[in-house]
């Protein structure tokens, strides 16, 4: 994701559907997402790393842990604002950092010309 504006078209419901489709459906969704963006993965009943790209689960397992306790650490969260808080969480992985402030303020300025 390279702006505020992929940020507000990643659809996090439309991707928690894909687990309960075939195969043949979640293959389609991946490759419809337009950009710069590679899908892998792992059959668990024959191993725990994809053979042929390296692929494996532990970085999406990961980033999932590190969502989650950054809002346990919130006393709790309603799931009403679940798509808020992966917003903000993705936000804040993506352009966070030593120049999150200046990066608000210029995606704010860009969204609201005035």
């Amino acid at each position: 994701m390279n702006s505020l504006e992929d940020l507000r078209n990643f659809n996090v419901r439309k991707l928690a559907v894909l687990f309960a489709k075939s195969d043949e459906e979640v293959v389609e969704f991946f490759q419809s997402i337009p950009g710069n963006y590679r899908h892998s993965w792992v059959n668990h009943t024959t191993n725990f790393v994809n053979p042929e790209d390296s692929a494996c689960t532990n970085g999406v397992e990961g980033l999932w842990s590190q969502a989650k306790r950054r809002h346990k650490r919130q006393n709790g969260t309603s799931r009403g604002f679940i798509d808020s808080y992966l917003d903000e969480f993705m936000w804040f992985r993506e352009f966070g950092g030593k120049d999150s402030m200046y990066n608000i303020w210029s995606q704010i300025h860009e969204y609201y010309k005035l």
